[in-house]
Formats: C-alpha cells, sequence, structure tokens
C-alpha cells in the first residue's frame, strides 16, 4: 500500500485525472448496482451511457481539478451538489424522454453514490497525508493550539498539511469546553500547561480579536512554562487579506514588554492640533518621527521637519509624503539648531503655533567620548528654540526630556538637565510678563526600538551567533514603546500650562539580563551557560560603561502630582532664574569655543550640582 501511494503522489498530473476518473467510474457502477438491489431501478437505463452522462458533468464542473490530498468539508459540499444537479437532470430526462419517474431510486442513488465518492475522497486523502508524514526526513514540533474557537479549529486542519508541527493538544479556559475532543484532540486548561509542558515544545496563540491587554497576559502567562509562543495574524490582517490563518510568527519582545495602551480620547485630540501649524526638532529620530506619523492624522496644517541629518530628514519626508493627506503640506529643513540667526528665519516664515523639541544626541557612551559636541547640540539647541520662541510667541513649545536627566551620572544627562532648566527658566519669565506662552517639557525613560535601545542591539548580537553583552547582570530599565510614549506625550502637550515637567509612568522595570533571556528563547535558540554548554547563545558581563546608571528615576526634589490620564503625573522642579542662568550658558559656549574641557565641566558642574561625574 506504501509503495502504490508513493507511485501515485509522483505521477504527472494527466495520469492522476485519468485515474481518478476511472476510480469515478467503477464507484458510480457499484452505486448503481447497490442502489439497484435496494430498489426497483430504471430497466430502460444504459449502464454504460449513465456512467458517461455523469462523468461528463464532473469533468464539465471542475470535480478533477482539485487535489484529492487536499480534499475537506468545502469539498464535499461541492461535490454533492454536482450530484444533486446530475439527479435533476436524470429526473428531467427520465420524465420527458423515457415517460417514468421513480422517485425512489433517485434518491437513494444520491444518498449512495454521495457516500461512496466523497469518503473515499477522505480516505485517500487520509493516506496522503499519512505518506507524507512516514515520508519526512525532518523532526516536527511538538504544538498546542491557545484557542478552541473557529481560528483554532481553521489552524488545526491547516496544521494537517504542515511538514514542520505535530498538534497534540488545545488549551482553552471556556468551562464548556474542558475535557472535551477538538478534532480529536483533548482540550486543557491553561492551568494544566504546566502538567503537559514536556509533551510539547510551542504554543500556538489561535485567537486573532484579542486585545494587547490580554494577549500580553495569556502570553506571559504560558512563557513561564513554554518557551517559544507564535500567534495567528490580527483580525484586521486576515480580514484584508495580507495573512493567511497558518502565517504563525513570533511574538516580538518589545510587545511583551510593552504595555496594553490605555485608550485617549482622539476627538480630543483633534481639536487641538487640528489646522495647526506644528514643529518638530530631530523629527528623523526616534521620537521625532513618531511625533511627525501620529500628528499627521490629527489634519494639522502644516509640520515643519528639522533635522541636521540627511539621510533621517530624506527618510521621514518620504514616509510622510506617501501617507498624508494632499491639503496637509510637509516641509523638511537641514538646520543646525546652534545657528540662531538661521533658526530665526525659519520661525518667522512659517508661524508655527507648537514646537516638539526632540532633537538631543542621546546615545549616553557616544556623548561621554565627545562631551563638547553633545554639550553644545543639547544644551544651544535648547536655549536657541526657547528664545526664537519667545521672539515669535509661539503658544507651546514642549521639551522632550529624559530619566537620564534626573541625578545624571553622565554628560548627556547632564545636558538634558539644563536644556529643562532652560525652559523652566524661560516658563517663568513668560509667566511674569504676561506673554502667553507655554514652555513645557516631558521625561520618560527607554523606549523600545529606538536607535540606542539594547533591543535592537540584542537582535544583532543573536543574528550573529552571539554572544548578548550586558553590563551589569543586576541592571534594570523602564521600557516604553514608541507610539504609546508619543501618545502620552501629546496628551502632555495638550495639559501643559507652562513650567512643569509631564512624567510617563514607565510601568514596571525590568531586569536586562532578563531580557536577553527571553530574547535568546523567543528566537527558538538555548542560552549558553555552565548548565548547558552546548547552547546557542552566550551571555556575557562587560562592566558598566562611563556614566551608566544601574537603575533610573524621574523625580529630583518634588512629589508627583496625579494629572487627568492616569498614566502621566507632573511635578514642578527648583530651577535657575533665566538671567543668571545666561550668565552660566555665556561662559559656558566662551569655553566651547576655546575646547576648554576643565571649564566646560565646572560650569556643567554648578548648573548641575548633583551631576555625580566631576570634571576631568
Amino acid at each position: 500500500m506504501y509503495n502504490l501511494i508513493r507511485y501515485l503522489y509522483k505521477l504527472e498530473t494527466y495520469k492522476k485525472k485519468f485515474i481518478a476518473i476511472l476510480f469515478d467510474s467503477i464507484l458510480i457502477y457499484l452505486s448503481l448496482n447497490l442502489t439497484f438491489f435496494i430498489s426497483n431501478g430504471f430497466e430502460e437505463i444504459n449502464i454504460f451511457i449513465f456512467i458517461i452522462f455523469q462523468l461528463f458533468i464532473y469533468i464539465s464542473t471542475g470535480q478533477y481539478n482539485n487535489f484529492t490530498r487536499y480534499f475537506s468539508a468545502s469539498d464535499f459540499y461541492i461535490f454533492a451538489i454536482r450530484n444533486i444537479i446530475f439527479t435533476i437532470l436524470l429526473s428531467i430526462f427520465s420524465i420527458i424522454w423515457l415517460k417514468f419517474y421513480n422517485f425512489e431510486f433517485l434518491i437513494f442513488y444520491l444518498l449512495i453514490q454521495t457516500i461512496f465518492l466523497n469518503y473515499s475522497r477522505f480516505i485517500i486523502s487520509d493516506l496522503f497525508l499519512i505518506f507524507k508524514k512516514n515520508n519526512k526526513t525532518i523532526s516536527k514540533s511538538r504544538v498546542a493550539i491557545y484557542g478552541a474557537g473557529s481560528a483554532g479549529v481553521q489552524l488545526a486542519r491547516n496544521l494537517r498539511l504542515e511538514k514542520s508541527y505535530s498538534l497534540k493538544f488545545f488549551i482553552d479556559d471556556d468551562p464548556n469546553l474542558l475535557k472535551r475532543k477538538l478534532l480529536g484532540k483533548k482540550i486543557i486548561s491553561s492551568n494544566d500547561i504546566k502538567d503537559y509542558k514536556i509533551k510539547i515544545d510551542k504554543v500556538l496563540l489561535a485567537i486573532p480579536s484579542l486585545r494587547k491587554k490580554e494577549r500580553i497576559e495569556i502570553v506571559k502567562d504560558i512563557k513561564r512554562f513554554i518557551p517559544e509562543v507564535l500567534e495567528v495574524p490580527s483580525i484586521d490582517d486576515l480580514m484584508s487579506g495580507k495573512a493567511s490563518i497558518n502565517s504563525l510568527r513570533p511574538i516580538p519582545i518589545e510587545e511583551l514588554l510593552g504595555r496594553a495602551e490605555q485608550d485617549i480620547d482622539e476627538s480630543f485630540i483633534n481639536i487641538q492640533f487640528k489646522d495647526k501649524i506644528i514643529c518638530i526638532t530631530g523629527a528623523g529620530g526616534s521620537i521625532g518621527s513618531e511625533i511627525c506619523r501620529q500628528i499627521l492624522k490629527y489634519k494639522v496644517k502644516k509640520i515643519v521637519l528639522l533635522d541636521n541629518s540627511e539621510p533621517s530628514l530624506y527618510q521621514i519626508n518620504e514616509e510622510l509624503n506617501n501617507l498624508k493627506d494632499n491639503n496637509i503640506e510637509v516641509i523638511p529643513i537641514l538646520c543646525d539648531l546652534c545657528d540662531f540667526n538661521f533658526l530665526k528665519e525659519i520661525f518667522k516664515l512659517h508661524k508655527i503655533d507648537l514646537i516638539f523639541h526632540s532633537a538631543a544626541y542621546k546615545h549616553v557612551p557616544l556623548v561621554e567620548l565627545n562631551p563638547i559636541a553633545g554639550i553644545k547640540n543639547n544644551i544651544f539647541s535648547s536655549k536657541n528654540i526657547c528664545k526664537v520662541a519667545l521672539e515669535n510667541k509661539i503658544k507651546k513649545v514642549i521639551l522632550i526630556s529624559s530619566d537620564k536627566a534626573v541625578r545624571p551620572s553622565n554628560i548627556m544627562g547632564a545636558t538634558k538637565r539644563i536644556s529643562e532648566l532652560i525652559f523652566q527658566s524661560y516658563a517663568n519669565e513668560s509667566s511674569e510678563l504676561n506673554l502667553n506662552i507655554c514652555f513645557s517639557m516631558v521625561r520618560f525613560g527607554n523606549v523600545l526600538n529606538s536607535s540606542g535601545s539594547v533591543v535592537p542591539l540584542f537582535k544583532k548580537q543573536i543574528d550573529k551567533g552571539g554572544p548578548i553583552t550586558i553590563t551589569h547582570p543586576d541592571i534594570v530599565r523602564y521600557f516604553m514603546s514608541i507610539p504609546e510614549a508619543v501618545k502620552l506625550v501629546l496628551m502632555s502637550s495638550i495639559m501643559a500650562k507652562g513650567g512643569e515637567v509631564f512624567l510617563l509612568d514607565m510601568g514596571e522595570p525590568v531586569r536586562i539580563e532578563e531580557l536577553a533571556r527571553h530574547m535568546i528563547i523567543n528566537s527558538g535558540l538555548s542560552i549558553k551557560d555552565e548548565k548547558n554548554i552546548e547552547g546557542d547563545i552566550e551571555i556575557i558581563y562587560s562592566g558598566l560603561r562611563a556614566g551608566e546608571k544601574m537603575f533610573e528615576e524621574l523625580l529630583i526634589n518634588c512629589d508627583s502630582l496625579a494629572t487627568q490620564h492616569s498614566q502621566i503625573f507632573k511635578g514642578n522642579e527648583s530651577f535657575i532664574m533665566k538671567d543668571e542662568l545666561l550668565i552660566k550658558l555665556d561662559l559656558l559656549s566662551k569655553y566651547i569655543k576655546k575646547n576648554d574641557k576643565d571649564n566646560i565641566f565646572k560650569i556643567l558642574k554648578e548648573l548641575v550640582p548633583e551631576w555625580e561625574k566631576e570634571a576631568k
């Protein structure tokens, strides 16, 4: 039998069709004889002509264009419809030409031939599947499908044709489904996964309608026992045809680190930004580019993009022009924000309503190696933005700050803290002079997949075969997705009154070592260590880098206050008066021109006493 199936499997298509027609002829003949036996048949019928006529119906309706080895329930119904059509035509023929009609014979024949021809195909389909299983040289992953709904059933049926997976059972928490079987496989509760963990290698999440919060909770619960989880595409992708139900993909680590985003009143944001002229500095960066994408949907009048990186500016400009409404104008400008006169001309020309100042050198080790460039760019770009905003009476200016500005241990953090001091001093002056210009700040921690994030770095290291380098086994960081951070930034900008610092709730801290371990396992690889010397990826510790903290903070010297959004808090911290601050900044500018590092660091220490790095 095995050799016969292998022979049929390798036959050319036209030969397979001929064999199928011959096979159906035999089954039709047997069906006719069985029907004659149990009922009164048509004595006038010529069996040969009968078979030819029925085969003609099958061939003309495409019966033999399908693959028998993939025979499914939908093919069963189509086959039954063909048989009904044949029976109706036979009835018409018998009434008109034979002047005879045998209802009993026709019904019996319809049922018998449908059973014979359909179930024979199911048997052949299963024999082909058995052949494929026995013919494989690769081992299959033992999997469980999480979700015993329609998506889970469809996925399970598709897996029957896959070479890579062997379905062991379903997982579902619906009490009406537990201890029952689906497609011959047992349905267990998610609470029982730990008892079956040695029997499966992967879990396939097949509930495409899950909300992000629910998906995160389910996946984290599964990963306590089964490291690898794959998921089917979202409902949107399935409905749009972008993906099929068996397009399984690993769940990105950033989705598991990120939190379920809370709903924000989009209509409220839309009212605030509609028909406004918005300027984004650092528009090609991780945060700046996402601000551009999000405000685009709020029907702003114009977006002015400022960046000193030509490739980054080109990329975001092209992307926005492909996404934008024709009524929205996008203006890309290559600009050094330290050039005040050029900046002044830009703002005079475009009549800007709101500035998001996200431009800065943010990579801590690079700024430590290039301190003068980092200090000049970060501090004096902020000073120029505030000065030009004041001169042009721009309604709101929002600084994108960093948790590294809190008791900074590195130069980048110190420059961000001085940028905050600049914004606070201008906010104070605006308030005292009743200028009605809002200078405010938003401070938050690491964002996933930004240019300086460890996630893309770890991905590259895993792709190269390791090792993954971590500075310290106990170092922790907070993580937030870029879209979530920007959405909260936009909401903060609407709530801003001037002078306050908004703090974004970053969720629970994550140990970087645990993140690395998750990413290795999520890639289908194993960790190489003393317990598993044959593992794939090793984790090594390189020691804390210059200016690196073990953990990050969001507040300096005040308590946080709740706002109307549960993930946004605010504080009002101490600052330096503008006149005093500008004197220090003028001195700093002179020392930068002279490349006088000692005095540069001295001024930094005077402005940010909590800066832990001593001048060198």
